[in-house]
């Protein structure tokens, strides 16, 4: 009698798909977790920065004297352009039907709503990597720590302002040299910010690699930290995820991310950093704009958590048997006060 063993029937057998499709993609973000949405008024983002002497001239009077010296501060309007990113995806009419019918793996049945997924991702990994080194240029984020212009750094024109000219509008730079991080370093650049400011950074950040080399400086009983406090005074909740990989300085929180440029240590006061984005126009949404919120994919220290961004889900003119649809969102990194910011450069890698 033949003997029917799993050659036999392997062939015709159907192939089951584990349910979950596993990402093999670091598409994590951090820093747009952590900075809030600002609302701006409209076309572009404007502000006016006021500047002048620290001290007054003549503030000295004799008694009696007619008043002959009068002081003024200069005011100078800042502006930034909002960004235009977006991504597009496109599914057959077929393919989704087959997918459908196959229901296998299980989080591919619903075909068009995986891929709405996977390009959420993908547009907010873009705008977050360009939060670190955007370029500024038209419909491009003016990023921290861009080599020509960047938003926290001492050199260039940030928001319109030359900085070549105007010295109240540069942000803090310290270059370790080569040197490995440390307190000392930290302390340098919040004393740095101090004095310009009378305030101090409530987030620092940097990549991996410093993250660890910080945290091998520190004690291991002072690694854990479930609230912190900003420099405006609201509280920032640190949910569990957090609690084995946060580090703090002088009760800051020190974030790793993987977007941010390697062999530096970012500073950053949240009064002066916020994101803002142009918001839905009510014909837009007539015409079947939806909105979702943007993430990335999930990391130690916030999760698979959404930012505050959001993007308009539009559908696409059909023009064959395939379902067209992008994403749209019109972001900018806003700094207002430069001075209260800062990085350290050249660290050991």
């Amino acid at each position: 009698m033949a003997l029917v063993d799993f050659s036999a029937v392997t062939g015709i057998l159907v192939k089951l798909f584990a349910r979950r499709v596993e990402t093999q993609l670091n598409r994590s973000l951090v820093l747009p977790l952590v900075l809030d949405v600002r609302p701006e008024a409209g076309q572009n983002i404007q502000w006016v920065a006021r500047s002048g002497t620290e001290v007054p001239t003549s503030a000295v009077i004799a008694d009696g004297d007619d008043v002959s010296v009068f002081n003024s501060d200069t005011r100078e309007a800042a502006v930034l352009q909002y960004g235009t990113y977006h991504d597009g995806f496109k599914v057959s009419g077929k393919a989704l039907n087959a997918a459908y019918a196959a229901g296998n793996p299980e989080q591919l049945a619903m075909l068009f709503a995986e891929e709405l997924s996977y390009s959420v991702e993908r547009l907010a990994v873009a705008i977050g990597d360009d939060f670190y080194d955007g370029s500024g240029g038209t419909d491009i984020i003016a990023g921290l720590l861009d080599a020509t212009n960047p938003a926290i750094g001492d050199i260039g024109t940030y928001a319109g302002l030359d900085r070549s000219t105007r010295t109240y509008w540069k942000g803090n730079v310290l270059d370790a040299l080569g040197a490995g991080i440390s307190k000392d370093l930290f302390k340098q650049m919040k004393r740095s910010i101090y004095n310009a400011t009378g305030g101090a950074p409530d987030i620092w950040i940097c990549d991996a690699t410093q993250h660890d080399y910080f945290g091998s400086l520190l004690d291991p009983n002072r690694r854990a930290v479930q609230d912190v406090q900003r420099a405006d005074g609201s509280v920032v909740k640190l949910d569990p995820g957090w609690m084995d990989n946060a580090l703090f300085f002088d009760g800051v929180v020190v974030l790793k991310d993987k977007r941010c440029p390697a062999s530096k240590m970012i500073a950053l006061n949240s009064m002066y950093v916020s994101m803002a984005q142009l918001a839905n126009s009510p014909e837009q949404l007539k015409q079947g704009a939806g909105m979702l919120m943007l993430g990335g994919t999930p990391e130690t220290q916030k999760g698979a958590q959404k930012t505050k961004l959001s993007a308009q889900i539009l559908p696409l003119a059909q023009t064959g048997r395939a379902v067209k649809t992008a994403l749209f969102c019109d972001p900018q990194l806003v700094v207002k006060r430069p001075q209260a910011c800062g990085y350290i450069t050249g660290l050991a890698a």
